[in-house]
């Protein structure tokens, strides 16, 4: 469950190449834009901490800061620095997961971020590996597409009515995962059923 609601509170995700600073990959969710504001200030923020923030990064590779209405995490390692902002305060083994994003980023990216030059082409499919650690397609538009040959479970058809119902009463031709339950009261069973129809190819997100 806490694993479903640290998903259901990302806001963004951001990478980027210490050296620079520049951002070489960054992606909002739920019809959000970023606010690239809001980043640089928070990196200006741990600028501004100096020592403390040293200190504490010897401790854990991932700092956290509450940063205006965000909560905003940072993991460093080596050449780059894996940015997520939340909500609200995830639960404590998020920073596990963020740490293996970073590993996992850096181990298929890491000589290319060594290279960067200002191109972004050849870091354009780091949400792959987003999407695996994070499962961010649940937070991205949705559009249904029918497979007769793909048997469904009862909840499945279920959470697919409720899923047409909210677009044809919003006039939409997509809908959002976390439209479908209510707001810290869904059930894991509810959140596995979404990512069984993902995995299924029936929900497909679409790039926004």
């Amino acid at each position: 469950m806490d694993k479903c609601t640290d998903i259901s509170i990302i806001n963004d995700v951001i990478v980027i190449d210490t050296k620079s600073g520049i951002d070489i990959f960054s992606q909002s969710f739920g019809g959000r834009k970023l606010d690239t504001s809001l980043i640089s200030g928070f990196l200006q923020a741990i600028s501004n901490f100096g020592s403390t923030i040293s200190e504490a990064l010897r401790e854990s590779r991932t700092l956290t800061i509450e940063y205006k209405d965000s909560i905003v995490m940072q993991t460093d390692l080596v050449n780059l620095k894996l940015i997520v902002t939340l909500k609200e305060n995830p639960s404590p083994n998020f920073k596990f997961i963020m740490e293996d994003l970073a590993y996992d980023i850096y181990k298929q990216y890491g000589e290319e971020i060594d290279k960067f030059t200002g191109i972004l082409k050849p870091f354009q499919n780091m949400n792959e590996l987003i999407e695996k650690h994070l499962n961010t397609s649940f937070l991205t538009r949705i559009k249904i597409v029918e497979n007769p040959k793909i048997e469904l479970t009862i909840s499945e058809k279920e959470i697919i009515s409720k899923a047409r119902n909210l677009m044809k009463e919003n006039n939409f031709n997509y809908f959002y995962s976390l439209y479908l339950m209510p707001e810290k009261s869904a059930t894991p069973e509810e959140y596995q059923t979404i990512f069984n129809l993902i995995e299924k190819g029936i929900f497909q997100p679409i790039e926004e």
